[in-house]
């Protein structure tokens, strides 16, 4: 039996054991944690010890339940019990106990089980709490968890009578065995039903079994019965309930059992009736609500209105319990709801009843263990909880109206903005205003007065002291900026509208009004409606005059925007008194701006940022000494690899005192006829032709270099050999000069890769040879640039190669850099006062950089079409409204697709339905989806889109930059990284057009 050796170490395990007991939520492993546990328990610092308690590790070795529902009675009863296993823990003494053998397989851990069964209870106990301080060292969850619950059994045994203490014991123990895989659990049967006997017993329930019988689980099964057939008082039925409820939450396995055993034996008719009963009773369902309500959907589906109609919700802490669990177990069971499982209790309970509990069912929020059920499902279990009968004309409106008013109430309360909260408010009764208005006029009898009692509720409830939080809001008008081109026919002004208050504003019109001699306005352009103005982002809007005056004069522009607030309606704003003068210019003065952006070649004027990437790629070089470390440079299609190679050969090199150092040879492979040929040539043979292409200039034009072509049938027939003869020939000539081949597109090769004319074993003999010819020489160093991809391609079939080379990303561009990038190239030249020039507004900077998300050829396009935009408009200010409209015409126009297809043609069909199915999920372009939520929408849609495919999807596009992972979401959300994207992906990227369907999104 291979075993490992150890000593007792209680102060290195024990704030590890302590961290476990006190852990809340579930949580992750931490490198540090991993490489914490994996320690040798002689080597674990002090600091080290620290970090693993406070990090949480044991959470993932022995995570917390999640269905406690409101600080229910058995999860606080179970937190006592973790409680008191710390105890033991802290009092541990530090004395090292005799080396014992650590188990590494569970048949080791049960052959030590019976080794220990000769010492006391006590020493047994002792043993295995050590025991489990180490294993959860030497990360092993399983035999970690069997150790506590071997801990604690015998620890429960030796309790001396102290039936709680007995209890919190067994509950931790029983815990940690629901919690051992199911192969494992046999090791610890035995103890398993012991304890169940001793269990029961601490809620005055003793389990005696009168027929003969060898196996425990069958001993313990035929005491139960016979204590559940002779059970008669209500205090032993609410015994009975607690211990089954409190066993629901802490071993599930055990009651979902012994309901099938009843089943099998045909013991049904006589035992549900008293398990139901026990379940029913008010002390048991107000412990735990959410555990009665799973056991008695198993027993009996139809007592849980029974049991319901039994409560008490005099006490609002009961009514938020009960109704958070039915909220719960309507999410985690669709039958309970599409099955009318509540609709009995809207039949029997009395009115005062039913409207407690609707009322606590609409507006509970939900609790953060579950996830929140959908409006539609709440406002069933509402409807049915009222009584109103699910075919009636009434019930479809009422059930549509609580969906409306449930969304409302969640959305309120997962805000704290009061303004927010004070509107939703407002659309609450709005809501119920109408709702009852309808229902007055469609609804008679009992019914009625009961249904209108319960809006009564609610709107009072949502009273207008919740309208009172809102502070009022302010809107203000100003000049976008006070120069403008003068046209004797329309004058183009922008205003800019800005929301300097606290909440929303809505029903906004926008009057300019003529002032005689200055100016006139024609009637279709006085007045300008704008629906809402909600944030504090400033809107801008271009009005028309015709001047009453002559170019290079003034005006004084007068103006009145009215709103409506949530608390005042047609309040106005005004253009301040000295801010509202405009001075008119010819357009003679503009001078055209010529086009500074290029989107076609690579960067070379205006490069900015990227410098710690090329120190990066210049720290791969080692010259004179050492050998060099070829580099693979990927990125998203248009992020600039071509520019930040062309800079590091044109400007690092030299800048790093390496040009005189190497022969830099750069070969587009997209444009370069020897791609061609790639088929025909091998290789070997292209990698040789390219570079003595690349070096000829550089040698006697007798050279091999220039004469390549005279061992064309040594390639053929050697192509390592003839490859090491031409480059030991090209190499030895130029040194001590080393030469640097960059293969631009290198992801173009795939396509070679995988032709069916090429076998896997020529790839790989070419790239093997050539990753052991790198590492054999200092003179020949690679540079591989491509799509994100290129990663993909090399380490399926190029991983040769690729092994030995160094990744780079070319990612977006850092702010500093994206913002240099959008306001040098127009900027005014001091040199020239004569040439054209655009002055960006900070603030449009700020648009440009979000919408792009700092992408070079994002920003350079966008700039390109506000260029064009300015130089129609002859003006040099670039102002909101401006970037507002080519961000617009970009993504409507399909004359700008090209642009967004650069991107959009480097994905999979899969990636783009997750693409497509985000843009138009998600509310904005800051929105994020959930992977379920995706996989649910192509689901019927898109072939083999399964939540896992959607998982891996995300993934892979999230290392490309294209998607960022929302990091306060644990179940998976992901949004579209670049806003411009995602908005074009919106407008013309439809997931049943993906699909091939004709349904429109």
């Amino acid at each position: 039996m291979s075993t490992t050796k150890h000593g007792h170490c209680p102060q290195a395990a024990r704030p590890a054991i302590l961290s476990f007991l006190n852990s809340q939520e579930q949580s992750r492993f931490t490198k540090s944690d991993l490489k914490v546990i994996a320690s040798p328990a002689s080597k674990v610092s002090q600091s080290s010890t620290a970090s693993l308690a406070s990090g949480g590790a044991f959470d993932e070795l022995f995570p917390r339940p999640v269905q406690a529902i409101l600080g229910s009675q058995v999860s606080i009863e179970f937190a006592a019990a973790l409680a008191q296993v710390r105890s033991d823990v802290e009092k541990l003494s530090d004395a090292a106990p005799p080396e014992r053998e650590v188990p590494n397989t569970i048949g080791q851990f049960a052959a030590s089980v019976r080794a220990h069964y000769g010492l006391s209870l006590a020493e047994q106990s002792i043993y295995f709490l050590s025991l489990a301080q180490v294993l959860a060292r030497s990360r092993t969850p399983v035999l970690f968890q069997m150790s506590l619950c071997q801990y604690a059994f015998l620890k429960a045994r030796t309790a001396n009578g102290n039936t709680r203490q007995v209890r919190h014991y067994f509950q931790a123990g029983l815990f940690a065995y629901g919690r051992v895989p199911t192969d494992a659990q046999h090791v610890l049967s035995n103890h398993l039903y012991q304890t169940l006997h001793i269990y029961f017993a601490t809620y005055n329930l003793y389990l005696v079994c009168k027929e003969p019988m060898t196996e425990m689980a069958d001993r313990f099964y035929g005491g139960l019965r016979n204590s559940l057939i002779h059970m008669r008082e209500n205090t032993e039925r609410s015994s009975l309930g607690l211990c089954l409820s409190s066993l629901a939450y802490l071993y599930p396995a055990f009651v979902f059992d012994l309901v099938n055993r009843i089943r099998t034996r045909g013991d049904e008719r006589a035992l549900f009736p008293i398990l139901v009963a026990a379940l029913s009773e008010h002390v048991v369902f107000r412990a735990a609500p959410y555990e009665c309500l799973q056991l008695l959907f198993r027993l009996a589906p139809s007592s849980i209105s029974d049991a319901l109609c039994k409560q008490s919700f005099s006490k609002a802490d009961t009514r938020r319990a009960i109704a958070s669990a039915l909220l719960a177990f309507a999410n985690d069971s669709s039958d309970f709801v599409s099955t009318g499982l509540l609709k009995p209790f809207g039949i029997k309970a009395n009115a005062d009843l039913k409207k407690d509990l609707a009322f606590s069912l609409l507006m509970e929020p939900q609790q953060p263990s579950h996830q929140q059920p959908g409006s539609e499902r709440r406002a069933a279990l509402v409807t049915d909880a009222l009584g109103i009968a699910s075919d009636a004309e009434a019930a479809e409106y009422f059930r549509a109206r609580m969906t409306e008013i449930g969304d409302l109430f969640a959305r309120q309360s997962q805000t704290t903005d009061p303004n927010h909260r004070g509107s939703y408010g407002f659309n609450i009764l709005e809501n119920i205003r109408l709702s009852r208005k309808w229902l007055v006029f469609h609804l008679r009898g009992d019914l009625k007065e009961e249904i209108l009692q319960f809006l009564r509720s609610v709107e009072g409830f949502v009273t207008t002291e919740q309208a009172k939080l809102i502070r009022d809001t302010e809107l203000e008008l100003s000049l976008a900026n006070s120069r403008a081109v003068y046209d004797p026919i329309n004058t183009r002004i922008t205003l800019e509208l800005r929301n300097v208050g606290h909440g929303s504003a809505d029903g906004l019109e926008l009057e300019t009004i003529p002032v005689d001699g200055q100016y006139d306005v024609e009637e279709r352009h006085r007045f300008l409606k704008i629906e809402s103005l909600s944030d504090r982002l400033p809107i801008q809007r271009d009005i028309w005059i015709r001047p009453l005056v002559a170019a290079n004069s003034s005006i004084d522009l007068v103006t009145r925007l009215r709103y409506n607030t949530l608390k005042e309606r047609g309040k106005t704003a005004t253009l301040s008194a000295t801010k509202r003068t405009i001075s008119l210019y010819p357009e003679a003065q503009y001078v055209r701006v010529t086009q500074p952006y290029s989107i076609g070649e690579p960067a070379t004027t205006w490069f900015y940022g990227r410098e710690s990437l090329l120190d990066a790629m210049a720290s791969s070089l080692h010259f004179p000494g050492g050998s060099d470390q070829s580099m693979i440079v990927y990125g998203l299609k248009r992020a600039g690899k071509t520019s930040v190679l062309k800079r590091f050969i044109s400007h690092t090199l030299s800048s790093q005192s390496l040009e005189g150092a190497y022969c830099p040879v750069y070969v587009d492979l997209l444009s370069n006829p020897a791609t061609a040929t790639l088929n025909e040539t091998g290789f070997l043979r292209f990698v040789v032709q390219l570079i003595c292409h690349g070096v000829r200039s550089l040698l006697p034009s007798n050279h091999l270099a220039a004469n390549v072509s005279l061992l064309d049938n040594d390639f053929a027939r050697n192509p390592t050999e003839a490859f090491g003869v031409v480059m030991e020939e090209v190499l030895g000539s130029l040194a001590p000069r080393r030469v640097l081949l960059a293969l631009d597109e290198f992801s173009t090769l795939n396509e070679w890769l995988c032709s069916p004319r090429l076998s896997t074993s020529e790839a790989d003999l070419a790239f093997g040879f050539l990753s052991n010819y790198l590492q054999s020489t200092k003179e020949l160093t690679f540079i591989f640039t491509g799509t994100y991809m290129l990663l993909e391609m090399m380490r399926v079939r190029a991983f040769d190669l690729a092994k030995t080379c160094i990744p780079f990303m070319v990612g977006f561009l850092d702010e500093q850099s994206a913002r240099k990038l959008v306001e040098e190239p127009a900027m005014k030249n001091p040199e020239n006062p004569d040439s054209g020039w655009l002055e960006y507004d900070p603030r449009t900077v700020d648009r440009i950089v979000y919408l792009t998300n700092r992408h070079p050829y994002l920003i350079q396009y966008l700039c390109m079409q506000i260029v064009n935009r300015m130089n129609a408009l002859k003006h040099n200010t670039v102002n909101l409204n401006d970037v507002e409209s080519v961000r617009t015409e970009i993504v409507s126009r399909p004359m700008h697709a090209p642009a967004l297809l650069a991107l959009w043609n480097e994905f999979s069909e899969k990636q783009h339905a997750v693409l497509a199915i985000i843009a138009a999920m998600g509310d904005d372009a800051d929105g994020s989806v959930e992977i379920g939520q995706i996989a649910q929408r192509g689901s019927g849609v898109i072939a083999g889109l399964s939540e896992r495919d959607v998982a891996t999807v995300c993934t892979t596009l999230a290392d490309a930059e294209m998607l960022e992972r929302d990091s306060g979401n644990e179940t998976g959300s992901y949004r579209i990284t670049v806003p411009l994207f995602h908005a074009w992906l919106r407008e013309n990227r439809m997931i049943e057009s993906i699909a091939g369907a004709t349904v429109r999104s």
